[in-house]
C-alpha cells in the first residue's frame, strides 16, 4: 500500500513538473491501507491515506497522491455516500473527487443477471447519492455506460436505448419519472439528477445530426457510399436534450434521430407528428455559450415532407435573458436536390452569447401528417474557409482480402494541412479522371488510414485514391491524388462457366 501511494505522488508530482497536470490518477477502492484487499465502498479512514496523506500512508497529512476515487458499487442503501461526503469535507478533499460506483453493465448487458449486491438500474437508491434539495454528496461513476449498445440490434435502437440511460425512461429531460409497469422502476436517467452541460463554446458550430453509423454516407445530399459503417470520429456534436418539446396546446410533434435519410453523414434529424391550426411545437436542442459577432450567420438546411404550409423558425436564447426566446424568420432560401437552406443573419445579437437554440414548427391551416428533417444547422462567421490540401499521399502497404480479386486493403499515409482540419475523407476512384465513380472508404482526423474493403467497381485492374481535408466549417480542400495512391487489384478470375448452345 505504501509503495502505490508513493508511485502515485510522485507521478502526480512528475506530470506537473513536465508540463502534464491533466494526466491524472484514479484509485479504486480495493485495497485498504493495510495492504489487504478490501473494499470499503466509502471513502473512510482506511483508504483516505490513497487521496491524501502524510509521510505514511496511515499518516493524516497534506500531500497529495490519488486525484479522484472510484467507490466500489456496494454502498446502496446506506449512508457510505453521505459519510464519504462529510469525512472528505474534513480531510480538505472534494467530495466530487469521489465517484460511487454504478455497475449499469449488469443490467443492460444480454444474459447478465444483476448483482443483487450492487448499485444498478434495478437496486439503485438514487437519494443516497444525490439527495433532493440538498448538495449531492458524491460525483457518480458509471461502469459500463457503454452497455446501452449491447441490447440494441440497430443504429437506431442504440440511440433509442442511449436516450433512456441518459434521458430517463420517457427518452425526455423534462419528464423523467418511470411509467407504471416498468421494469426498471428506480432508473430515472442521468438527466433527472444532473443539469445539461455543453461542449459548445466556439464557432463554428455545425451539425449533421450524424452518429457515426449507418447504412450508408451522404455528403451534402449525395451518397457516396451504401452499406453498413460505424466510425465515431465522424460523430457529430448530439443535440444537449432528447427530447423537450413544448407546446401551448398537447405536445403533437416527435422528433427522433432519422437513420433513413440524411444530408451529411448516415442520420438526420426528423420531426413528424400533426400541427393543429395555429398551436406551435418547440424542440429545444442545444445549449451552447456561443460569441456572436456581427458576422456571424446561421443555416438551416432541410427536407420538406408532403405538408409544404408548414413554417419552421429559430428560436434563440442568450445568457443575459436566458429565459427569453427570440424567433427568426429566414432572409433568403434555396432549395437543391429537394433541400432546403434558409439563412438567418444573426448581427442583431453582436456582442452577446447564444445560451439556447430551438426549432419552432406551426401551420395555419393545420397537418395531420407533417414531417420533415433537419439535415444540418450551422452558425458560423463570414465566408466558408477552403483549407490547404493535405499533402505526399501514398500507399504503404496492400492486402489481399479473403475474397481475393475482388476487394483488397490499403494502408495510406499523407502529410496533413496546413490549415484546420476537421478530418479527412478518403475515397476510391475508378479512374484517374476526376469525373469517374468514387466512392466514400471513411474519415479520419488523423493521418494515417487503413482501408479495409476496398471493392472492384467492374473488371477494371487499377485503382485511384483520393484524400480531402474537410474544415471546421465544412470547407473541402482540393482532393489530393498521386501516382504513389494509385494500386492494382489482383488479376481477375477467369470462371470456367459451362456454355449453353440450345436448350
Amino acid at each position: 500500500a505504501q509503495a502505490v501511494r508513493d508511485f502515485m505522488v510522485y507521478f502526480r508530482t512528475r506530470a506537473a513538473e513536465v508540463g502534464a497536470p491533466h494526466l491524472k490518477m484514479e484509485w479504486y477502492d480495493a485495497m485498504a491501507e493495510s495492504g489487504n484487499r478490501s473494499f470499503q465502498n466509502a471513502f473512510t479512514n482506511s483508504n483516505d491515506g490513497f487521496m491524501k496523506s502524510g509521510t505514511n500512508v496511515t499518516d493524516t497529512g497534506n500531500t497529495l497522491a490519488a486525484h479522484e476515487m472510484f467507490l466500489n458499487f456496494w454502498w446502496w442503501g446506506t449512508s457510505n455516500p453521505a459519510n464519504s461526503r462529510a469525512l472528505a469535507l474534513t480531510r480538505g478533499v472534494n467530495p466530487y473527487d469521489l465517484y460511487a460506483g454504478i455497475w449499469t453493465e449488469n443490467y443492460r448487458k444480454y444474459g447478465v443477471t444483476p448483482d443483487a449486491n450492487s448499485a444498478n438500474e434495478i437496486t439503485i437508491d438514487w437519494p443516497k447519492l444525490f439527495p433532493e434539495g440538498a448538495p449531492h454528496n458524491t460525483s457518480v461513476g458509471l461502469f459500463g455506460a457503454e452497455t446501452p449498445w449491447f441490447k440494441a440490434q440497430s443504429p437506431a435502437g442504440g440511440v433509442t436505448q442511449d436516450q433512456i440511460y441518459w434521458s430517463g425512461p420517457n427518452s425526455d429531460p423534462a419528464n423523467t419519472t418511470p411509467p407504471s409497469g416498468s421494469n426498471t422502476p428506480n432508473w430515472f436517467g442521468l438527466a433527472h439528477y444532473i443539469p445539461a452541460n455543453s461542449p459548445l463554446t466556439q464557432l463554428p458550430f455545425i451539425t449533421n445530426f450524424n452518429t457515426g453509423q449507418g447504412n450508408f454516407y451522404k455528403i451534402n445530399g449525395t451518397t457516396v457510399m451504401t452499406g453498413p459503417w460505424t466510425n465515431l470520429g465522424t460523430q457529430d456534436i448530439l443535440p444537449t436534450w432528447r427530447w423537450i418539446v413544448t407546446s401551448p396546446g398537447a405536445k403533437t410533434l416527435a422528433p427522433s434521430i432519422d437513420f433513413a435519410e440524411s444530408y451529411y453523414g448516415g442520420s438526420a434529424l426528423k420531426v413528424a407528428g400533426a400541427l393543429t391550426a395555429g398551436v406551435t411545437q418547440d424542440i429545444k436542442l442545444y445549449q451552447t455559450r456561443l460569441p456572436i459577432t456581427a458576422d456571424t450567420n446561421l443555416k438551416l438546411i432541410y427536407k420538406p415532407g408532403a405538408v409544404n404550409d408548414a413554417q419552421i423558425r429559430v428560436g434563440f436564447a442568450f445568457e443575459d435573458a436566458p429565459g427569453t426566446m427570440v424567433y427568426s424568420n429566414p432572409t433568403s432560401t434555396s432549395s437543391t436536390s429537394g433541400w432546403t437552406t434558409f439563412n438567418v443573419p444573426m448581427a442583431s445579437y453582436a456582442g452577446r452569447s447564444l445560451a439556447v437554440i430551438t426549432l419552432r414548427f406551426s401551420s395555419a391551416a393545420g397537418a395531420s401528417g407533417f414531417n420533415t428533417t433537419i439535415g444540418r444547422i450551422q452558425i458560423s462567421d463570414g465566408a466558408v474557409v477552403t483549407p490547404q490540401a493535405p499533402s505526399a499521399l501514398a500507399l504503404e502497404g496492400k492486402m489481399l482480402n479473403p475474397d481475393e480479386a475482388f476487394s483488397t486493403t490499403l494502408r495510406l499515409k499523407w502529410t496533413i494541412s496546413s490549415s484546420p482540419v476537421l478530418y479527412y475523407n478518403v475515397f476510391h476512384r475508378r479512374d484517374a479522371g476526376a469525373g469517374s465513380p468514387r466512392v466514400w472508404l471513411g474519415a479520419t482526423a488523423n493521418n494515417y488510414f487503413v482501408a479495409q474493403d476496398v471493392r472492384r467497381f467492374g473488371t477494371e485492374s487499377d485503382g485511384f485514391i483520393e484524400v480531402e481535408a474537410v474544415g471546421p466549417d465544412h470547407g473541402v480542400s482540393t482532393p489530393t491524388t498521386t501516382p504513389s495512391a494509385t494500386f492494382q487489384f489482383e488479376p481477375y478470375p477467369n470462371l470456367h462457366r459451362p456454355l449453353i448452345t440450345s436448350y
